[in-house]
């Protein structure tokens, strides 16, 4: 069986295709269900745990925690000077994808007779460990796209197949 011959680039690396345009949106896709979830916790915390106007409240707060959570997270990445097997991106984007799943999970503890008190908590708890896992995975996967390919068209082509996935 004959092997497929690879196209290199001017640096010796592989030419950028439409799989690593279709791998790169698959990705994105996966970080936008995610993020997709608010919309879920809304009628979870508002009709199932009848937060109403403490669930106002605690987003405020937790959206005050992911404008300073953002760049705190983005600054650890990028002062990491660690040696990785692959590349940084790819260990922070699967140590994000796992953390994610048990934020994600955290945001949907059912207490619905719990003390307005107890609720606060695990909502809090929940979301602020969901947004620094999704923080995690997003600011390196983001970041990947400069690793791709040198060439700037290669580059415009994976973020529009992400953008075109994500509607």
């Amino acid at each position: 069986m004959a092997k497929k011959s690879v196209r290199l680039d001017a640096n010796g690396q592989p030419k950028f295709g439409m799989r690593d345009c279709l791998a790169y949106a698959a990705g994105d896709l996966g970080c936008n269900m995610s993020f997709a979830l608010k919309g879920t916790m809304l009628v979870f915390w508002t009709q199932f745990m009848r937060m109403d106007l403490w669930y106002s409240l605690l987003l405020v707060i937790v959206q005050v925690w992911d404008a300073i959570n953002d760049p705190l997270i983005g600054s650890m990445i990028d002062m990491d000077k660690r040696k990785y097997k692959r590349n940084k991106f790819l260990q922070y984007i699967w140590a994000g994808s796992i953390g994610l799943i048990v934020g994600g999970a955290c945001c949907f503890i059912p207490v619905p007779d719990a003390p307005t008190l107890a609720k606060a908590f695990v909502f809090v708890g929940g979301y602020v460990v969901w947004d620094a896992f999704y923080t995690v995975a997003n600011v390196p996967y983001g970041s990947l796209l400069s690793l791709i390919s040198a060439d700037t068209a290669d580059r415009m082509s994976a973020e529009l197949a992400a953008r075109h996935t994500a509607k």
